[in-house]
């Protein structure tokens, strides 16, 4: 304290960077339990970011693929109009308003899903699974009109190159003109749409998603913190979220190499 401010910089970013934090309030509810460690507290709750939103974005990713190609196939076509069209209205919804009538669809009218207000056992893998299908099916159908839209305009792009109209001229079949060719050379940008998805997930639609479902999460640990100013927690999560986003940036470079061998040359 008898230093100035500007001193203490290089002890505070150790801290920050290493977690060395502690919370105002907010306590770890598993993992040491009662621990004030803003490290414990973000600990316990990144597996819980990871499972949901990882498992959303690959089935909706799982769904865009071979529908954005079905489509990119069909350019022009009514089902593509519906697809652009279903682009356009999922990404003009508000997360929290649809998150909002699927609760109130599925869990209080249909009563086929569990609501938010019914929390699961954490510590049971079923119970936890069980209570994650609402948010997951909200994050799919919010995403998988837009992702199969950027993929149709991805794969009709690469369709337009010279090595595609080769493939046709060597006589060989569109179905293997698609697979074979076309979705090798559309492979990065595909992949990098999955991995921006999960990577924006933790810093964007998580708060949003987490709040509204009461999903344990970094999202809503964020929303806790925000709303009890505790500002340890709040670096904290700030750090881990551009963490996550600068370790998906890198990985993106490297695995370009081997998903594009024109980079590797240059």
């Amino acid at each position: 304290l008898h230093r100035p401010w500007y001193a203490n910089i290089p002890f505070y970013l150790k801290k920050i960077f290493f977690l060395e934090l502690r919370s105002n309030f907010l306590t770890s509810e598993i993992w040491n339990q009662g621990s004030r460690n803003v490290r414990d507290i973000i600990a316990e709750k990144i597996p819980y970011s990871i499972l949901l939103f990882t498992t959303s974005t690959v089935i909706a990713l799982s769904i865009a693929l071979p529908l954005g190609i079905f489509v990119a196939s069909r350019a022009g076509k009514i089902i593509d109009n519906a697809v652009a069209l279903s682009a356009i209205i999922s990404s003009s919804l508000p997360w929290w308003w649809f998150a909002m009538i699927m609760i109130y669809v599925f869990a209080y009218q249909l009563k086929i899903l569990r609501s938010p207000a019914d929390l699961p056992s954490w510590s049971d893998p079923l119970d936890v699974l069980h209570f994650m299908i609402l948010p997951v099916m909200t994050i799919v159908i919010l995403t998988v009109g837009t992702d199969t839209y950027v993929i149709r305009n991805i794969v009709i792009s690469t369709l337009q190159e010279d090595f595609v109209t080769t493939a046709r001229a060597k006589g060989l079949k569109e179905r293997d003109v698609l697979l074979k060719h076309v979705l090798r050379a559309a492979a990065p940008p595909i992949v990098t749409i999955l991995m921006l998805s999960i990577a924006m997930s933790f810093v964007s639609g998580a708060i949003i998603t987490e709040v509204v479902f009461n999903w344990r999460g970094l999202g809503r640990l964020y929303y806790n913190a925000i709303y009890g100013k505790d500002v340890p927690v709040i670096l904290g999560l700030t750090y881990i979220s551009t963490f996550i986003y600068l370790a998906v940036r890198l990985i993106l470079d490297l695995i370009y190499g081997f998903l594009d061998p024109r980079i590797k040359a240059g």
